[in-house]
């Protein structure tokens, strides 16, 4: 089959005026029950919220903007039909949700707030995040964001978050700008929709999910998660013996991500999995006239830029790095400095009234495995640590351990002892060639490997 025309990546279709906290994309046309209507009210716990507007509709649920009636507080209300779930379709759900409210509380992830279930629907309750979809930022941006906006607003951020998700061993396999809520104005980044998250410390990741387009060529070669149940019902075989793949896959998708903002297209288009995986090789590997790969033809990339995509869309995730690797490359340490200062301002500017008052800190950065908390905007600041008194910057990570050190130190990443990394590095299906290696939990350290050089043309 022929892949498809390349098309821009802002699309109206993609891009909507409302926040969207699962999707963007919505449905034109539903078989969903019309069982919400604006501002209705039923009888049970769905009472206490007051549905606004619904925002997305399909076959098995729908996403609406509500408001707590008690707090007032704006809310985000999932409404799953229980006669359309299929038994498949409900694990995947309880494990969104399991996911939702282990991660609570970690900067950067939408909040959960609770879930509850009546006669006909489950519903899950999440704070309205701050900001908008990254799709939207780029549509009302004239199709693409320049280069700096992208790394300080986005990509540091969003790449700082994932790698604290691979530590706690959680693989979000679905990222694309569409789950990503961006707040320039309060510097917040937050990641939607958990609704295909693995921890791959608990299970082994063996099928294919997510979105086409945005899916590493390793997970485009697995089978369905159904044709997984079949091969290991019907061929007697154990869920271990069938290949797998890692969270490198979540940075391939951050890779097709940048491209797509910077460009204003996507990097590839194909109708199906075997069509995608021919499409990737081609853009990558065929030259122009030029010498130059197809992908990048035609494209104003700064070399740095052109350096982080190569890196990030590897087709072998053994030469791919990892996301906390990728804070290293030089795209993202040429804006690093920038980045901080834009946080420490933020903070400072809004904790100020609060602190006028108080005494004057010490400025010291709390020791690895502090706690944190989550500051004004929702940005990430130790606990008991006024934000005012983070102005000295964060040395320029130069090493993974400079990273790791410099982000727990911030409260933007979690330290090894507080996310059970146990067994993390002896798991027979962990890749350890440019991969990270876990350490038994409580440990002062990681097992660091060895640093990779990055090339910019």
């Amino acid at each position: 089959m022929a892949p498809r025309g390349r098309r821009a990546g802002v699309e109206l279709g993609r891009a909507k005026t409302s926040v969207d906290v699962s999707s963007v994309r919505s449905s034109t046309a539903s078989s969903a029950p019309e069982s919400s209507t604006n501002n209705v009210v039923v009888e049970g716990p769905k009472s206490q919220y007051k549905t606004m507007r619904t925002l997305h509709r399909s076959r098995l649920h729908t996403i609406s903007l509500a408001q707590d009636r008690t707090t007032k507080a704006p809310v985000v209300l999932k409404t799953f039909f229980k006669a359309r779930l299929s038994s498949s379709a409900r694990a995947k759900l309880d494990s969104e949700v399991a996911h939702l409210r282990s991660l609570c509380g970690v900067p950067g992830v939408v909040k959960y707030v609770t879930h509850f279930e009546d006669d006909d629907s489950i519903h899950i309750v999440l704070e309205r995040g701050p900001g908008t979809t990254l799709i939207e930022l780029v549509a009302n941006s004239g199709g693409r964001l320049g280069e700096a906006a992208l790394v300080c607003d986005v990509l540091i951020p969003l790449t700082v978050l994932m790698a604290d998700l691979h530590r706690r061993g959680v693989v979000h396999r679905h990222i694309k700008p569409e789950h990503v809520l961006v707040a320039p104005d309060t510097g917040a980044v937050t990641l939607l929709d958990f609704s295909e998250a693995a921890d791959r410390r608990a299970r082994c990741l063996n099928n294919r999910a997510g979105t086409l387009e945005y899916m590493a060529p390793e997970v485009l070669d697995k089978p369905t998660a159904e044709e997984v149940f079949h091969q290991v019902l019907y061929n007697g075989m154990s869920e271990e013996e069938l290949p797998q793949y890692d969270e490198k896959a979540d940075v391939w998708s951050l890779g097709v991500l940048v491209y797509e903002a910077l460009t204003g297209c996507q990097p590839f288009l194909a109708d199906g999995a075997a069509d995608m995986m021919g499409v990737q090789r081609q853009q990558l590997h065929e030259l122009d006239g030029s010498g130059t790969p197809k992908l990048f033809a035609g494209r104003h990339l700064s070399g740095e830029a052109r350096s982080f995509l190569e890196q990030s869309l590897q087709l072998d995730p053994i030469n791919r790095p990892s996301a906390e690797r990728l804070l290293q490359h030089p795209l993202l340490q040429r804006h690093w400095q920038r980045y901080h200062s834009k946080q420490v301002a933020l903070l400072g500017a809004l904790a100020a009234p609060s602190d006028a008052s108080q005494p004057a800190s010490s400025g010291n950065s709390p020791a690895p495995g502090s706690a944190y908390g989550s500051g004004p905007g929702g940005l990430a600041v130790p606990k008991g640590v006024h934000a005012s008194s983070s102005s000295a910057p964060l040395p320029l990570p130069r090493s993974e351990a400079d990273i790791v050190q410099s982000a727990v130190a911030a409260g933007w990443m979690a330290h090894s002892s507080e996310v059970g990394m146990a067994g993390g590095g002896a798991s027979s299906n962990r890749r350890s060639a440019g991969g990270n290696v876990g350490v038994a939990a409580g440990a002062p350290e990681r097992v660091l490997a060895a640093p990779m050089q990055f090339a910019v043309r």
